[in-house]
């Protein structure tokens, strides 16, 4: 009960501080506000007996002295705001107007609602375009209690809430947003001219066929599968290494994935939001997580590669200039496009695919750049080809499952082959200021497909880390030195300002 009437008499307060954020019944608690701060100086100007010192030529003046005094002093405070507001306000002549109408609409739903910016973590998603966002937020068992708002679709970001944390989904305000849309667009022209798959009896690996006599290889021969996984056969090599745009006559084919103008554009988007969440979160840092989503089906290839580790890199490298230094988890999204993962997904239960497909690094050692190419090569070369080996079925003359068990290793030889980039991509992308990189909590790959046929999993545990078992955001030392100066002439200016309101007080009543 009394944490439920305090909560209240937060809201009151700041309904009644803020009344512009909290519509009609704010501006009623804000005027009934400054009449009770009015009634509790002309009483205090009486007791004080303030009518008989004051010379004033009204018996008026001399007994609403105080209260007169605070009206000035809140008119004169309104003009102040205004004026600073209009010098400093992102919005003031904004080239930007999309992000602050979008912004304002889910802040204002936010305060109208009971949900405030700095009540719970605020977790900063980048790299998700807008169409595979409700799979994204599915697979990671997000439910929200609020929003995503603004509910347009084409807002360029969407905020939601739940009971962990406020998630910042933003579409159009990020680097790693723009390169992911582009990537999924050239899987998708990629897709509609790929040519016909080889047989399933010329990708399969000799030592996973069954033979004659239903005897088969066993583990003794997974040396040598991994091998062939790692080189494979030349039908096996075409279909794997094929680039996302390798199509003939592709209009996409040999175009830069990100130019020099989607890199400054972008650039100024994110700044412009952070320092539109830093003025609402007032005090409070303006981000305390990054979540950075990227498809890892287009992991492999050199160019998306250099565009994905550059793309996630100036993102951060925007939040550090925001002061902000937070961990941030590295997701692989749409794992169901990797060869062989639909084989993987429907032989693998519902509680298997309920847990996390990654690895998680250490508290002490999340900037190591050692710990995460360790943490990957683990995932990759064991965790994997493990998972896989479970799933071989060896049945003599069935030929389904001879299929299967090529599935099974074409997934294992991709994601083998994966794990290479995706440390070059992290190592690169999380490089920071000083050679000090970004904290990353882990690195995890998804299945956000189809939650019906099964092809949504692993995205149990993922936003857990991220927010409980992470350390927490802070503060970087330029921005800490910045806000000591700031303090500093806040003080000088509050000082003279209390010395000159002393000096008048007594002049009037000398």
């Amino acid at each position: 009960m009394i944490a439920l009437l305090k909560k209240a008499s937060l809201q009151v307060f700041k309904a009644s501080v803020k009344p512009q954020a909290a519509g009609p019944l704010g501006k009623v608690l804000h005027l009934g506000l400054i009449a009770a701060v009015l009634f509790g100086l002309w009483r205090l100007n009486l007791a004080l007996g303030l009518d008989r010192v004051v010379h004033a030529p009204s018996p008026y003046l001399r007994e609403f002295w105080l209260p007169l005094l605070f009206v000035l002093a809140y008119l004169l405070t309104v003009v102040l705001l205004a004026t600073w507001k209009a010098f400093n306000e992102p919005t003031a002549g904004s080239p930007f107007p999309d992000l602050d109408a979008a912004w304002r609409n889910a802040s204002g739903a936010m305060l109208r609602w009971g949900v405030g910016l700095a009540d719970k973590p605020l977790v900063l998603v980048i790299g998700q375009p807008a169409s595979y966002e409700n799979d994204l937020l599915a697979t990671l068992s997000i439910t929200p209690t609020f929003g995503p708002t603004p509910a347009t679709s084409d807002a360029p970001l969407r905020v939601l809430a739940d009971d962990r944390a406020v998630y910042l989904v933003c579409h159009e305000a990020s680097l790693l947003s723009t390169c992911t849309e582009r990537l999924i667009q050239r899987r998708a022209a990629r897709r509609g001219r790929r040519s016909t798959a080889a047989p399933v009896e010329a990708t399969i690996p000799a030592a996973l066929r069954v033979l004659p006599n239903g005897e088969s290889g066993g583990a003794s021969v997974l040396v040598e599968d991994r091998r062939t996984a790692e080189h494979g056969s030349p039908s096996d090599r075409a279909e794997s290494f094929a680039p996302f745009d390798d199509i003939a006559g592709s209009p996409l084919a040999g175009r830069p994935l990100l130019s020099d103008d989607d890199m400054a554009r972008d650039a100024g988007r994110l700044g412009h939001l952070l320092q539109l969440i830093a003025r609402d979160r007032e005090s409070a840092l303006p981000i305390d997580a990054v979540a950075a989503v990227f498809p890892c089906d287009a992991l492999g290839d050199i160019a998306h590669d250099d565009a994905i580790a550059d793309a996630l890199r100036q993102d951060l490298a925007i939040l550090g200039d925001a002061g902000v230094r937070c961990p941030v988890a590295a997701i692989g999204f749409d794992l169901q496009h990797v060869d062989g993962a639909g084989r993987l997904l429907h032989a693998l239960p519902a509680d298997r695919k309920s847990r996390c497909y990654g690895a998680t690094l250490p508290v002490d050692r999340l900037d190591s750049e050692t710990a995460l190419q360790d943490a990957i090569a683990w995932v990759t070369e064991s965790m994997t080809p493990t998972l896989c080996r479970r799933l071989f079925e060896f049945e003599e003359g069935d030929a389904e499952e001879q299929a299967d068990n090529a599935a099974l290793h074409r997934f294992q030889s991709e994601v083998s082959r994966r794990g290479a980039s995706l440390t070059k991509v992290l190592s690169r992308g999380l490089e920071g200021e000083d050679d000090q990189p970004w904290p990353c909590v882990g690195a995890y790959l998804l299945a956000t497909g189809d939650p019906q046929g099964g092809s949504q999993a692993f995205g149990g545990g993922v936003v857990d880390t991220l927010i409980d078992e992470s350390p927490r955001a802070r503060w970087t030392p330029s921005a800490i030195a910045a806000d000591l100066r700031l303090q500093r002439l806040v003080t000088a200016g509050y000082a003279t300002v209390a010395a000159a309101a002393g000096i008048v007080v007594i002049a009037l009543v000398w």
